[in-house]
């Protein structure tokens, strides 16, 4: 695969991308996963909830339906329609507690359809 930040953004905001949907808010907002700018710490920068970042930030330990650890999840809105071929997935101002791992599932819906409260548990295609 090719570096996947010199394809296309397929999920920018001045296309209509967005986050329409996610697990949890609990320490940075789920927008900031479709920043267009390189993450920056920027020290004794706090808000309501704490130290910002430009990332999203989870509570992380919720425990799934069966009680074991659950999972985070987000909907991203692509803002045009293609072929996924990359996903950046930068980390650099999370060390220590960020996913050992995460997968990507796509679908094609018509619209602008109502953000689910669970991901859909059909018509979804894992990334290999």
């Amino acid at each position: 695969m090719s570096d996947a930040t010199a394809l296309p953004d397929l999920a920018v905001r001045t296309l209509g991308g967005a986050v329409i949907a996610a697990s949890d808010e609990s320490f940075a907002a789920k927008e900031n996963l479709i920043n267009p700018w390189a993450p920056a710490f920027r020290p004794q920068t706090f808000g309501a909830k704490g130290q910002e970042y430009d990332g999203w930030e989870t509570a992380r330990r919720r425990p799934g339906p069966d009680g074991r650890l659950g999972h985070d999840w987000a909907i991203v809105r692509l803002g045009l329609p293609g072929v996924i071929r990359g996903v950046v997935i930068d980390t650099a101002h999370f060390t220590g507690n960020f996913p050992p791992h995460a997968s990507v599932e796509a679908c094609a819906v018509d619209g602008h359809p109502r953000p689910p409260r669970s991901p859909p548990p059909t018509g979804w295609r894992s990334s290999p």
